[in-house]
């Protein structure tokens, strides 16, 4: 199996790409936040443009509707997520190695950009469908590096032959989602407490349990 990227569309004008990199990501930032405290519907761009510290005219300049600017998010979400599915030398030779640290980064990306993971949780109800398409591309691309990945573990012997690669992507992408769920909010936070004890506040704890589980779950 060969591993594919989903082609992902650009929603916002040529102009955003010409503003400096740091004034960007305020941009998106201040977007993010916004669209994860009042949601999709009940944000406006004109209060996102004030917080973000430009005017209501060079907002619609960057972004000719506030759809754009949602999709824009997604196109972020979608960037992210390549970072961290990429291949990286450092992440050790074993299968189990580079899926512990693809982990460690969902874990921390999660920590660190909770607004983000909120907001794709929210495109994905049923009153935000006419984002899904854009979502289900994101998705789609996870779960066919997956279905790769445990290919790839087949092929060096360090997962069972036996196993079904399609239940097993699955079960993983299951995992690594529920585990970036558990940081976006106080209520997502006291479940994992509940699960992990007084290991929940120890990142390297979690997931090395999570992985001890996916070892012996896969291993031959």
């Amino acid at each position: 199996m060969e591993r594919r990227e989903i082609p992902m569309k650009k929603y916002h004008k040529e102009t955003f790409d010409n503003i400096p990199g740091e004034k960007r990501e305020k941009v998106l930032r201040t977007a993010m936040k916004e669209f994860s405290k009042n949601g999709l519907t009940g944000t406006k761009v004109g209060d996102i443009a004030k917080k973000a510290g430009i005017s209501h005219g060079s907002m619609y300049s960057y972004f000719p509707t506030k759809d754009a600017l949602i999709n824009t998010i997604i196109f972020k979400g979608y960037e992210l997520q390549k970072n961290g599915l990429s291949e990286n030398p450092a992440m050790g030779r074993n299968i189990f190695d580079r899926l512990g640290a693809i982990l460690s980064y969902a874990q921390q990306l999660a920590k660190n950009d909770p607004d983000i993971i909120s907001i794709w949780s929210e495109m994905s109800f049923e009153f935000n469908s006419r984002f899904s398409k854009q979502i289900i591309k994101l998705e789609e691309e996870a779960i066919l590096f997956w279905k790769y990945f445990i290919e790839e573990g087949k092929k060096e012997g360090s997962i069972d032959v036996s196993i079904d690669t399609d239940s097993a992507a699955y079960c993983i992408d299951s995992i690594v989602g529920t585990l970036m769920k558990s940081y976006i909010s106080r209520h997502e936070r006291m479940k994992l407490s509940i699960h992990f004890g007084n290991n929940a506040d120890n990142d390297d704890k979690v997931v090395s349990s999570i992985m001890t589980l996916v070892r012996n779950m896969l291993k031959p």
